[in-house]
């Protein structure tokens, strides 16, 4: 019998079957896998597109070059010329990816706090760990740390695009895109200055309808947060801010709206309540009283006041001086008789709790003596014109 060259195995279909694999090349003393009397030379059917090489009986393959498949043989010839062949013929199982990219926030991973989270893990499949490298970080907006791929949403600009390079402990890597749109809610307006320009005046409140103020450009819904409730006066609900500030002529909070992927924008809120306004610096007035004098005093409290929210006022006095003042039906009335000089205020107050007054000063004066005096004296004149007259008569008679 003539000893030919023979193969330990029938063939190689699985990188497991021979050799080992460092840092993504596999390789394979080939003695290992031939027998044979003397020393052997070996030929390759095939490089791969030089992914494959042959030195010194030790075979290599780079297997990040190899594609998804390996198709080659090795023919051992010994000294007489006589030789065996060993097929190689085997799949390169790259680390798969389980979505071909990620174009919404939606596809994976979770939102919270404008930061969206990825445990990269949930993504590939791999028989060994892998390591994964970032193709941009997005200016810093991006992270990659123990395998979780997180984004600072708010810091991304419109558009996210970069890529996750998934890779084995043979080198062998995957790639995965992601791109995708980052559509805050949106603010119609920077702030809300102006109390009458936004929202309305109820009868004790003010309200502003949020949703007229925030686009949902995803159509997920938002739900909006206040950062104060203002001591109590202010409540949200169904989307409606409303203002109960009692005493206090301006308000400042903001107004968070959030959508269901956690992305959000702020609004903030600073308003001043208008109070009531005075027409008038004062007024003061002299009332006369006494005989045919009935001395009551009247004015439209309503003509000295002016509220631009048109909520309605309340009117008070400072001092009725013993109910000799009042105010009925929206108007002033005083009884100056005994009232001598009388100086108040009225108060004009809204619903809010806000106010304007307005100083008077009332002064009686009692006509009864002015008008008896004048009588007394028209009396006088009369008789002295009587006795005048009679005494010219007199004179007239004598011869």
């Amino acid at each position: 019998d003539i000893p030919r060259p023979a193969a330990k195995l029938d063939g190689v279909t699985d990188l497991a079957d021979a050799g080992t694999v460092s840092g993504s090349v596999w390789e394979l003393p080939l003695g290992e896998l031939f027998d044979a009397a003397d020393g052997l030379d070996y030929v390759l059917s095939d490089d791969c597109g030089g992914a494959v090489t042959l030195e010194n009986g030790v075979l290599r393959a780079k297997l990040g070059e190899l594609g998804e498949k390996a198709a080659f043989t090795v023919t051992a010839t010994d000294a007489r010329g006589l030789s065996a062949e060993l097929p190689f013929a085997f799949d390169i199982s790259l680390p798969a990816a389980k979505l071909d990219g990620v174009t919404d926030l939606a596809d994976a991973g979770t939102v919270s706090g404008s930061v969206w989270e990825l445990p990269l893990g949930e993504l590939f499949d791999a028989a060994d760990g892998l390591d994964y490298v970032l193709s941009d970080d997005c200016g810093g907006a991006v992270t990659l740390e123990n395998g979780v791929l997180r984004a600072k949403l708010g810091e991304l600009g419109e558009k996210a695009a970069f890529t996750v390079t998934a890779t084995d402990a043979r080198g062998l890597s995957t790639e995965l895109p992601v791109e995708f749109p980052v559509s805050f809610p949106e603010k119609k307006i920077d702030r809300v200055s102006d109390a009458q320009e936004y929202g309305r005046f109820g009868e004790d409140y003010w309200e502003l309808d949020l949703k007229e103020l925030f686009g949902d450009p995803e159509g997920c819904g938002l739900v909006y947060t206040l950062s104060d409730d203002c001591g109590g006066a202010a409540t949200l609900e169904n989307g409606v801010l409303q203002l109960r500030p009692r005493g206090q002529q301006s308000v400042s909070l903001t107004v968070t709206a959030t959508d269901a992927r956690g992305l959000s924008a702020e609004l903030p809120v600073e308003i001043g309540i208008p109070a009531p306004a005075a027409k008038s610096e004062g007024i003061s007035d002299t009332v006369r009283t006494g005989l045919f004098q009935q001395g009551v005093w009247e004015r439209k409290v309503g003509d000295l006041f002016e509220d631009s929210k048109g909520t309605g006022l309340d009117y008070s006095l400072t001092d009725d001086y013993a109910g000799k003042l009042k105010i009925e039906d929206d108007t002033l009335r005083a009884d100056c008789k005994g009232l001598g000089e009388a100086e108040f205020s009225v108060k004009a107050t809204d619903p809010f709790g806000l106010s304007a007054e307005v100083p008077f000063r009332l002064v009686e004066k009692n006509m009864t003596w002015t008008i008896l005096g004048i009588a007394l004296a028209a009396i006088l004149l009369v008789v002295l014109l009587y006795l005048g007259m009679r005494k010219a008569r007199t004179k007239s008679r004598k011869p």
